[in-house]
């Protein structure tokens, strides 16, 4: 490469290839390279949102189309989508897809506006705290919505059933090229102890009396205030906001985060005490670790869909509306699937409760299904995907996928073939 194509700002490669850093802004330069990084994991998340889009905007679609079973006159058939089953199984990975964008949204023009300060001479706006605490974000967020989206593909490509097999599907394509980010930029059984080490650091903090202001603005401050109100045990208090209130979800869900973050701390500091070294103890963590890793994303994810739910970029109509079931939605189906962290947090009939908003939500959001698919905006030569066409002519694409001058393998008749077994031919009986 030469010299003059080189990005030399913070370092310098002299014409014999000696290299050097240069004195002036070398904190400057550390920690543009640690944002550098940052950036590749906040793409992660938004490319999560975009494909797992792609897919659920091909699985509505079809479940539209696809007729299975009839109603109860026997005469008309049932649209597949209309199916809690279906609804449970796609819905869910819609509301995914419109959380993963918003926390990709917010999370990127906060790197933008870190690399501004720190290239500007600003750099004192951030901070070793507020450094820590995007790296931990950014692990768990990467971690979290690049598994999420990777299982979410697979699954509504198996909600299409045989169809969805099909490489003129769209989703052989669209899952092979994403498989790789569950696995770039850290693995994601390996990304949630970056997460760990600064939320217990935080932890040990608040425990040791230390002043919490530089924590104020981070994205763990809700940790802060749920530990020394010690939140992470308790009842509910109220049986009521399943149905219509994300932000008590969201309360929920930061009360699970802290406490998991408890019992972690515990438990690490049991064995300690119990005379195992440290890297036995954290060994012996390392699941639990994960658990609060996406616990912790969680809580990020429905943030990011709160605020924005409350923000002045949305009015007032049947959007909010739609929008508010979708994050109504995101929390319920988590405490639903987790209902084991909540114990002590949620008694057993109000797990109840929430299985039961799970299906009121779903069937609210039936009538809007379409139009939230249809607002991601992707048209048919993007998605490549017959079962996804935006006019519902499903069928119609499928044949023509079948002809010779989209198929090669169908372009020439094959007439008598012969099978060659033993070196004796054999005409086949086609």
């Amino acid at each position: 490469v030469p010299r003059r194509n080189l990005g030399m700002r913070f370092i310098h490669v002299d014409e014999e290839g000696n290299f050097k850093k240069k004195d002036a802004g070398s904190d400057a330069a550390k920690k543009i390279s640690y944002i550098t990084m940052m950036q590749v994991r906040a793409q992660i998340v938004a490319m999560a949102s975009t494909s797992l889009s792609q897919a659920v905007t091909i699985a509505v679609r079809y479940g539209l189309v696809r007729t299975q079973g009839y109603d109860g006159s026997g005469r008309k058939e049932v649209q597949i989508l209309n199916y809690t089953q279906q609804q449970h199984r796609l819905f869910g990975h819609l509301a995914c897809a419109y959380c993963f964008h918003f926390a990709g949204r917010r999370i990127m023009r906060k790197l933008k506006s870190l690399e501004s300060a720190v290239l500007s001479g600003g750099g004192g706006s951030a901070s070793k705290t507020s450094m820590s605490d995007l790296h931990a974000s950014l692990s768990s967020l990467k971690a979290y919505c690049s598994d999420a989206a990777a299982a979410g593909i697979e699954d509504c490509r198996r909600s299409c059933g045989g169809h969805g097999y099909l490489v003129a599907s769209g989703f052989p394509d669209l899952l092979n090229t994403y498989l790789q980010n569950p696995t770039v930029e850290g693995d994601n059984y390996v990304l949630p102890q970056q997460t760990a080490k600064v939320l217990l650091r935080l932890l040990e903090d608040i425990e040791g009396g230390e002043p919490m202001d530089q924590w104020r603005d981070a994205d763990a401050a809700y940790l802060v205030d749920a530990v020394l109100a010690d939140e992470g045990g308790g009842g509910a208090g109220r049986g009521v906001g399943f149905d219509n209130d994300p932000e008590f979800l969201l309360g929920l869900l930061r009360r699970r985060s802290c406490s998991l973050l408890t019992h972690v701390g515990e438990r690490m500091r049991a064995g300690v005490e119990g005379g195992k070294g440290l890297q036995e103890v954290w060994n012996d963590s390392l699941v639990r670790i994960r658990r609060l890793s996406h616990a912790h994303a969680a809580v990020l994810l429905m943030t990011d869909f709160v605020k924005f739910l409350s923000s002045s970029e949305l009015h007032d109509g049947p959007e909010r509306s739609a929008l508010s079931d979708l994050a109504l939605l995101f929390g319920l189906m988590i405490i639903e699937r987790d209902a084991g962290d909540f114990v002590g947090i949620l008694s057993e009939e109000q797990i109840e409760n929430v299985r039961d908003s799970v299906l009121k939500t779903l069937t609210r959001l039936r009538p809007n299904a379409i139009g939230l698919v249809d607002a991601f905006d992707f048209s048919d030569a993007r998605l490549k995907s017959a079962l996804g066409k935006y006019d519902g002519e499903v069928y119609t694409a499928l044949m023509s996928s079948t002809k010779g001058d989209v198929n090669c393998m169908n372009k020439f008749d094959v007439i008598k073939p012969v099978v060659s077994l033993g070196g004796i031919g054999l005409a086949s009986s086609l």
